[in-house]
């Protein structure tokens, strides 16, 4: 059984990097931070895609997909990561699968394509066009070792190509990686930029990484202030956060840990300052504060971002606020994009997402799973959603549906 998992229009716009779920219609709300490109400027960068649906329609595995696709391109090692679809009476469990992605670097618009299973890679492609021309031209074609060559490579390129393509266990993106050659280095490199949230962490994991960031910010003061401002806008009495050392392990080593700080009134009417670890913290404010790294990875380089279940143990208005650091210009100057997985439906609403950055996953009886756009839904009556309706009432009905028609009929 194949399994097929396309993403379109995922972007690198003038050396910034975005990530964007298809979108290729006429929309006249909310305009100001979509980059139009393609063929008579209809198809649209996006900064955020957010997916929806029930539990265990898919939603993790849209995330997942993108990630293996990622590491199969950016990674060597001896199979191909793939979560194999287990709702079938295959046998094998070596079916092929294929991912493939369309990025626009540098003025150029890349279709790349792999059909691979769990050993070997079976077919790999490479095309480009100019952002505007109609067609593409093949940079490579692979059919297991062989490969046909477009014009467009160079003798040295073509040969390069030609002798990666001898090992099917490797990409060739992957195999060429180091050598910048036409269209694959870009492929590669964007695929390197992707920053990947697949889980939520267990106490001791997050306990371990921030363990990890307190020890970077002893020696980068302006991170810590970044951080400091950034935990205070969800709770003005969290004042300052401080690295402080905890043991020597060695002469030469420390160990750290986050205090974070909080604003107090005195008994004598004065206020101070007293600093909590972070296992006295809330759950949300440690989330706050395992995310921050990565958000500012992402917002600083323009580095597309994929988080599994983003508004886990997050307040509403802080989940809004994140996902609006994304939509805005002034928070999100190069063009870094955000793709999550949420049940929250706090931002799904025109004030804060485009229709077209909505993403419902749908279930069938027969354990197939479907992604569509919400401004792609028609009802039975032809139409479309209004984009002045409430997205989140649609949704919460049923009327897409995601929801489970039986779903008011459980009983414990």
């Amino acid at each position: 059984m194949l399994k097929r998992f396309t993403f379109r229009n995922c972007y690198s716009f003038q050396n910034e990097t975005v990530f964007s779920m298809e979108a290729v219609f006429a929309m006249k709300d909310n305009w100001d931070f979509v980059i139009s490109v393609g063929e008579e400027q209809k198809d649209h960068v996006l900064p955020v895609a957010a997916i929806y649906g029930a539990n265990a329609g898919g939603k993790s595995n849209v995330i997942k997909v993108l990630r293996d696709a990622a590491q199969n391109i950016c990674e060597r090692r001896n199979w191909m990561m793939n979560d194999p679809f287990l709702l079938t009476d295959s046998d094998s469990h070596n079916d092929e699968f294929e991912h493939s992605l369309n990025l626009l670097i540098k003025g150029y618009e890349y279709a790349y394509s792999y059909t691979a299973n769990d050993d070997e890679v079976i077919r790999e492609s490479l095309q480009r066009k100019l952002v505007g021309n109609k067609d593409f031209e093949y940079i490579f074609s692979r059919e297991g070792v062989e490969v046909e060559p477009d014009t467009i490579l160079s003798d040295s390129e073509f040969t390069a190509i030609e002798n990666a393509a001898k090992n099917t266990e490797y990409l060739i993106v992957n195999s060429v990686a180091t050598l910048n050659l036409t269209g694959c280095s870009d492929i590669y490199q964007w695929c390197k930029s992707v920053l990947a949230v697949m889980h939520v962490r267990s106490e001791s994991e997050r306990k371990e990484y921030l363990d990890t960031f307190a020890g970077e910010l002893v020696e980068d003061v302006d991170t810590k202030n970044r951080l400091a401002e950034f935990i205070s806008k969800f709770d003005p009495a969290l004042t300052d956060v401080r690295p402080f050392d905890t043991k020597k392990n060695t002469p030469s080593e420390k160990r750290h840990i986050l205090g974070i700080g909080h604003r107090f009134r005195k008994s004598n009417g004065k206020m101070g300052t007293t600093y909590f670890s972070l296992q006295r913290e809330s759950h949300g404010t440690q989330k706050v504060l395992e995310l921050f790294p990565t958000l500012m990875d992402a917002l600083d380089n323009g580095r597309p971002i994929v988080i599994d279940e983003l508004d886990t143990m997050l307040h509403p208005l802080i989940f809004k606020k994140i996902v609006a650091l994304f939509n805005e210009k002034d928070t999100n100057p190069f063009h870094a994009q955000l793709i999550f997985a949420s049940h929250n439906t706090e931002v799904m609403n025109r004030e804060d997402l485009r229709r077209d950055e909505i993403h419902i996953i749908e279930k069938s009886e027969d354990g197939v799973s479907s992604i569509f756009r919400l401004s792609d839904f028609v009802d039975e009556n032809g139409k479309k959603i209004r984009m002045d309706a409430r997205y989140d009432r649609v949704y919460l009905e049923g009327l897409l549906g995601s929801i489970p028609s039986n779903f008011e009929d459980a009983r414990v």
